[in-house]
């Protein structure tokens, strides 16, 4: 049920909704991204999931079963985590904060 679980209780501890929804964020990302990156829309955008989805990403080396996750977004901190585990969090995340790397600038006006 949305709304509902882990993921929902990052997102009201301040996290923010938007990073929540890992799979909403990279699509909102993309559906942004035709501004261009140094629109006020863009910039606006960028500021409210960049941050707070950096913050979500482990820093501790192992984890309590003694797997290697640094690097990586626990998936019990988002949305569909408990469907798509460890690796669909953390691609969909890196995915977010790389978009404006993967695609040609085709909206520069100069």
């Amino acid at each position: 049920m949305r709304g509902s679980g882990a993921g929902h209780r990052a997102a009201t501890r301040g996290e923010g909704l938007l990073v929540n929804d890992l799979y909403y964020t990279y699509y909102s990302v993309l559906a942004m991204l035709p501004d261009g990156p140094q629109s006020e829309y863009w910039r606006e955008w960028n500021k409210m999931f960049r941050d707070p989805l950096v913050k979500l990403q482990v820093r501790e080396q192992h984890d309590a079963r003694g797997r290697f996750v640094r690097g990586s977004w626990d998936p019990s901190m988002t949305q569909w985590g408990a469907q798509g585990g460890r690796v669909f969090s953390t691609t969909m995340a890196i995915l977010s904060l790389e978009v404006y790397y993967r695609f040609l600038p085709v909206y520069r006006t100069k």
